[in-house]
């Protein structure tokens, strides 16, 4: 009785085993189905996001198609480095034109776009896309022109080229240690200004005289730069900087650094003499050479240069003319004054006599001295 009781039992637990079973099959069942269609959509949705990104990058490497025309000038700033940098962008070029200015092709162009300095550039095509910036390009009717053209450049209003400089160089070749002024000139090629004529004329040359007394020049060298210098922007700040006047069509730029030669007494001014007391028999002293090193530091030029042992009669007669008290020492002649930078740090070694010349009188801050 027991035994058919617990069988019972088993085969109603085993049924309703196997009811719960079907159940959590069709629940996982449907469970796995909605999972299946989420991910389709999700596959889907990616798939299309990641197509439109494709899309998109494939249309941003897309090159611009554009058309160039360039209207050359002779004697003009070159833009062979402006078109180059064009091509290098992502650009197509569909259609690549250049043009003398002469030509009608480029008369119609200039017409058309009014167009005033030369040479110049035009972009045609897709110049609406934000995908390659022009730098420097004006948008006129339907082209980009170039607006903004470094000299030197044709003015087309007037028919001339503007920003070809005549730079006079006025010189003293009698005067070896006088400063050159050519260096500025050349700095001038450097940062792109065009030199039409540079030419060098002696000071006291016929044609000399005539720039000199024309433009009031005191010193020599000098330098007359033409005003079409004021069409380089950079340049012209740095002349505006510097005060210079602009005289009858030039920039005068005299030497204001000696050795100079000063036109009103016909002199040079700033070939200082150089003397230099020793003892020689003073192994300890410091070497007076020293002093030269810093005297050229201080841009003092010497013409000529002597040395003295302390007894040597020329010795004695500086001992006593200047009252000398230590050696090593060194006595400068009053060409010196001129030196700006030096006469101020002067007073802090030595004193200036009345007859002019610069005396040594502290020579132990250089190192060892012998008190006389």
């Amino acid at each position: 009785m027991v035994k058919k009781k617990f069988d019972y039992l088993s085969k109603k637990v085993e049924s309703k085993i196997k009811k719960d079973s079907q159940k959590i099959f069709l629940g996982l069942l449907i469970i796995l189905s909605i999972i299946f269609i989420i991910n389709i959509i999700i596959i889907s949705s990616s798939s299309s996001a990641l197509g439109d990104k494709i899309a998109e990058i494939k249309e941003l490497n897309k090159p611009v198609k554009i058309e160039l025309n360039t209207i050359e000038c002779n004697d003009c700033f070159n833009v062979s480095g402006i078109v180059e940098g064009i091509k290098n962008q992502n650009v197509e070029i569909l259609n690549e034109n250049t043009y003398n200015k002469d030509s009608n092709e480029a008369k119609e162009l200039i017409k058309k776009y009014n167009i005033n300095k030369l040479p110049s550039i035009l972009i045609s095509g897709e110049i609406n896309s934000e995908k390659i910036e022009f730098n420097n390009f004006e948008l006129i009717n339907d082209a980009l022109v170039l607006n903004k053209i470094n000299a030197p450049y044709l003015d087309l209003i007037t028919d001339e080229i503007k920003g070809k400089v005549e730079i006079i160089e006025i010189i003293d070749s009698t005067c070896e240690k006088c400063i050159s002024l050519s260096s500025i000139p050349l700095n001038f090629v450097e940062s792109g200004v065009s030199i039409d004529d540079w030419r060098k004329v002696e000071y006291n040359s016929a044609e000399g005289n005539e720039f000199i007394n024309k433009f009031e020049i005191k010193h020599s060298p000098a330098l007359l730069i033409s005003n079409d210098i004021n069409y380089y922007e950079n340049i012209k700040q740095g002349l505006d900087q510097s005060y210079l006047e602009e005289k009858q069509g030039f920039y005068v730029l005299p030497s204001t650094i000696p050795p100079y030669r000063n036109l009103t007494d016909n002199k040079i001014v700033g070939l200082s003499d150089l003397i230099m007391l020793v003892d020689e028999s003073c192994s300890s002293c410091y070497n007076v050479e020293i002093n030269k090193q810093i005297l050229q530091g201080l841009g003092v030029v010497i013409n000529n240069e002597d040395t003295y042992d302390i007894n040597s009669a020329k010795g004695n007669e500086l001992i006593l003319k200047y009252d000398i008290k230590k050696v090593p020492m060194i006595i400068l002649s009053k060409e010196t004054s001129v030196y700006d930078s030096f006469v101020s740090v002067w007073s802090q070694v030595g004193t200036i006599e009345d007859d002019g010349m610069f005396v040594m009188r502290k020579p132990e801050g250089l190192g060892n001295t012998q008190s006389l």
